[in-house]
């Protein structure tokens, strides 16, 4: 559904970033944080309202998940892709203030619920809008994710699984943007609940 919203997004990034964005993207080793959930952020972003030509909003969706180090700790990916957007945008010589707004954007989504500021709320509520997705798509999403971690055993992929939506369960809210519409919230609990009995643990 998304990969239409992937074309797009390719489109209006500048040509000197595609080449870069579309290989990263469409390496073999990408299975969720691919084309796909590239394309479905920028999907979300444009169905609930967001602006088409918000060019920060766009960069940070085409490079938040730019350097994908499976189990490193959490932040570094993220520091790591917003460094090396910034290196990119310094070549090309883009606007500062939308590129550091596109780089807070990015390092926000490296610990989504501590994240402050509308621009880098709303930012991380995309990127988690698929833990509102139904329930087949939410476990499409999981298996995914396994899939990137290769190096991993099942058990410890469980207990890490199980750790991270613990921790999102726990959490007063998941999506803190007004923008971000009403029904994600409970929707995305359900799953979360519905997971965590499944992996033997309770909220």
């Amino acid at each position: 559904m998304s990969l239409e919203h992937w074309n797009d997004l390719l489109e209006r990034l500048e040509p000197g970033m595609r080449d870069e964005v579309r290989a990263a993207m469409t390496a073999p080793d990408r299975h969720y944080h691919d084309a796909r959930h590239i394309g479905a952020i920028w999907q979300m972003h444009l169905e609930t309202g967001g602006d088409p030509g918000d060019q920060a909003v766009l960069w940070a969706a085409a490079y938040h998940d730019l350097i994908l180090l499976p189990g490193a700790p959490r932040g570094e990916n993220e520091e790591a892709s917003a460094r090396a957007f910034e290196r990119t945008a310094s070549r090309l010589r883009l606007d500062p203030a939308l590129t550091a707004r596109a780089a807070r954007m990015i390092r926000a989504t490296g610990d989504h619920l501590a994240a402050e500021g509308e621009d880098e709320t709303r930012f991380c509520d995309l990127d988690l809008a698929g833990m509102a997705s139904d329930w087949e798509c939410f476990c499409e999403n999981t298996r995914r994710l396994r899939r990137e971690h290769p190096a991993a055993s099942d058990a410890e992929f469980r207990d890490g699984r199980r750790r991270f939506l613990i921790g999102l369960d726990r959490a007063p809210r998941l999506f803190r943007s007004p923008r971000t519409p009403a029904s994600w919230e409970p929707a995305a609990r359900a799953n979360i609940a519905r997971d965590i009995r499944l992996l033997g643990a309770r909220p």
